[in-house]
């Protein structure tokens, strides 16, 4: 290998795996769970209304920003919100609970509605509406869909706006990333097993969007962050329709990528450019699969590279730098919001903790900013004393930690990265001495709960292929990090 100021709740799957329009970063749902036949459908309820039988506790939220037009009784001790958004469209929402909007109001997308009282197995409902007319939404009884989620049509008049994310980095964080198609179900499984999800805030990724990872993220209870790269990805040329690719415009950086060497050459400005564009060339990654439907995240990238501690440490920070600012604000002419993610950093690459210089100071000032977990490649080999191995490779922790100011805050941030172990590539550590499998997870548990004790704040496992594919080596991986985040 190498925040908004109200909750978005999300806990379950919204599973639509056919392309839908261009458009469809314009309304979202409000709330999570499963659509179902109106038990008992309130008297004067629109033909396209759809009920909502929550799946777990959270608020109903505001499917975009627009100006409460009115909140009134409904049938059944419920109150009926409707939204107005603009040209024509206004959204319904028939809850019980404290409602929490006031007519005249003006909301954010995301915004509470309603809280309280919105319980597993309560019925929400749910209408959008164009000059006083129901839009049907193209739902269906058993569907499952989720709070934020894009509604999959277009909504001519309205402009795309993106989704907001949800608070990250408030728990123990958990990055599981890198596997081939063919064993993506053996993580997944494994990860519901080890219900790393309810001791943990998870995420799952590997490199570039993915629409059908995200929903099964979800439907565990995960998050999804795909992962980009900083030397290499398939990111080689911008993927806009024409519309988005004249919004855009900055012809100077819609051409083929050039070479890694060829940015590297160019004066630091350009360098900058040039990684913001690369930033920004994932973020329209992920806005395609969000415009299919997909909630993503977070992002992952890969990786703060070795060579940022040699001769050309200047252009390769302000290169980083400049993915980072891409990432994390996208394209705001596209209707993107600024995204947090997590950065990877090459264990050669330590070192750079301690570093000064203009350059260094900026990029450090970035990571602040853009991500809300810095995770240090360890990879450690499995010989040894698995505690004093561990405190060897505290050294970006520790290191940071020592620095002060925003390198200490982000101290705070760090988690361990590791491999599972049992694929023996360059760099990668694991299982080099021949262990048995037994001694294996046990090297591995007791690594994993002596990092743990170091005061983490969190966990990486990288490189779910070949020896690491297996799913009794990933269930016992994923089980001794859960372990260590009780």
């Amino acid at each position: 290998m190498m925040t908004c100021s109200r909750t978005l709740a999300v806990a379950s799957v919204f599973v639509l795996l056919a392309a839908f329009p261009a458009g469809a970063q314009e309304l979202y749902f409000p709330r999570d769970g499963h659509v179902v036949q109106d038990p008992q459908p309130p008297a004067g309820s629109p033909p396209h209304e759809i009920a909502i039988r929550c799946s777990s506790n959270a608020p109903v939220i505001a499917a975009r920003q627009g100006k409460v037009a009115f909140v009134g009784s409904a049938s059944g001790g419920h109150t009926s919100v409707i939204v107005a958004h603009g040209h024509g469209y206004e959204t319904l929402y028939v809850a019980p609970g404290r409602v929490r909007a006031r007519a005249g109001e003006h909301v954010a997308l995301g915004a509470t509605i309603f809280s309280g009282a919105h319980t597993k197995g309560e019925i929400v409902r749910f209408a959008v509406l164009r000059n006083g007319k129901p839009v049907a939404l193209g739902t269906h009884v058993g569907e499952q869909i989720l709070a934020g989620g894009a509604i999959p049509l277009a909504f001519p008049g309205l402009r795309e706006v993106g989704p907001i994310q949800r608070p990250v980095g408030k728990r123990t964080v958990v990055a599981v990333s890198f596997w081939d198609a063919s064993s993506q179900q053996h993580v997944v499984d494994a990860a519901k097993m080890s219900k790393l999800a309810g001791r943990s805030e998870l995420y799952l990724g590997s490199y570039g969007a993915s629409t059908l990872l995200a929903n099964e993220a979800h439907a565990i209870g995960a998050r999804d962050a795909p992962l980009f790269e900083v030397v290499r990805d398939h990111l080689d040329r911008r993927r806009l329709n024409a519309q988005d690719a004249r919004r855009v415009g900055d012809a100077a950086h819609g051409g083929v990528f050039p070479a890694y060497a060829t940015v590297l050459g160019l004066p630091w400005d350009k360098v900058f450019a040039w990684g913001r564009e690369k930033g920004r060339r994932a973020r329209d990654d992920i806005r395609d699969a969000v415009r299919e439907g997909a909630v993503i995240d977070a992002w992952q990238l890969d990786e703060l590279v070795s060579e940022v501690v040699g001769p050309r440490q200047g252009a390769i920070a302000w290169y980083v730098n400049g993915i980072l600012t891409g990432l994390h604000a996208g394209r705001p002419e596209l209707g993107d919001r600024p995204m947090k993610g997590l950065l990877f950093v090459a264990g050669s690459a330590f070192p750079i903790a301690s570093a000064r210089g203009n350059a260094v100071d900026a990029l450090f000032a970035t990571i602040h900013e853009t991500c809300f977990r810095i995770a240090g490649e360890e990879y450690p080999d499995f010989v040894g004393s698995p505690s004093a191995v561990a405190a060897r490779e505290n050294g970006l922790k520790a290191g940071l930690a020592a620095a002060g100011g925003i390198r200490a805050a982000l101290a705070r941030r760090y988690m361990a990265s590791l491999t599972p172990g049992e694929n023996l590539g360059r760099g990668l550590g694991g299982n080099v001495s021949g262990l048995t499998t037994s001694q294996v997870d046990a090297w591995r548990s007791a690594y994993i709960r002596a990092r743990a004790h170091e005061g983490v704040a969190g966990f990486g496992e990288y490189n779910f292929r070949y020896g690491n594919a297996d799913l009794t080596v990933i269930r016992h991986t994923l089980d001794a990090v859960a372990a260590a985040c009780r």
